[in-house]
């Protein structure tokens, strides 16, 4: 086996374990919304996006934005729910309402928001800028080590995502 092969292995391995060992870290300091019934409900729809449980998943933003209706990154969750379960136009809503709101929320949050609905919208020169300032401003934050751990095996580019993996453990 190539060197390169296994290095995709490993990569390919981590991959679990270090989306656990990230969102098993305190998330709630991580989202900023009004209602700590939210934040709860929040927390249970992203681990059940993680375990690909989409309408669960889906289930549980909606309930926080029952609690929080200005919760962006609740919306922003939602609007991945959504399209992935192929409800295109409601997904397109929630990106919408995550845009409208992310003001409200902290500069990380807002970025990433600003990222994600710039996907949405096909605005890849949005995306990227958002990227890179997430990159520059916040190189250690859990969720930026994980869109470049993303890139990386993208562009096969496995030593970077394993070292990304490694530091979310």
């Amino acid at each position: 086996m190539s060197t390169i092969s296994i290095r995709k292995l490993l990569c390919l391995a981590l991959i679990p374990l270090a989306l656990l060992a990230a969102c098993a870290g305190d998330e709630s300091e991580e989202v900023t919304t009004s209602s700590d019934l939210a934040l709860e409900c929040y927390l249970d729809g992203t681990a059940a996006m993680e375990r690909f449980l989409l309408e669960k998943g889906r289930d549980c933003f909606v309930k926080a934005l029952d609690e929080d209706p200005e919760f962006s990154m609740a919306w922003a969750h939602l609007s991945i729910a959504q399209r992935q379960l192929g409800e295109i136009e409601a997904a397109k809503e929630s990106i919408q309402r995550a845009w409208e709101t992310r003001e409200l929320a902290s500069e990380v949050e807002a970025l990433w928001v600003t990222r994600l609905h710039a996907i949405f919208e096909r605005d890849q020169a949005t995306a990227e800028t958002a990227y890179q300032t997430m990159l520059e401003r916040y190189p250690d934050h859990p969720w930026v080590l994980r869109l470049r751990a993303e890139y990386a095996k993208l562009q096969n580019d496995y030593d970077t995502a394993l070292a990304c993996y490694d530091r979310l453990l």
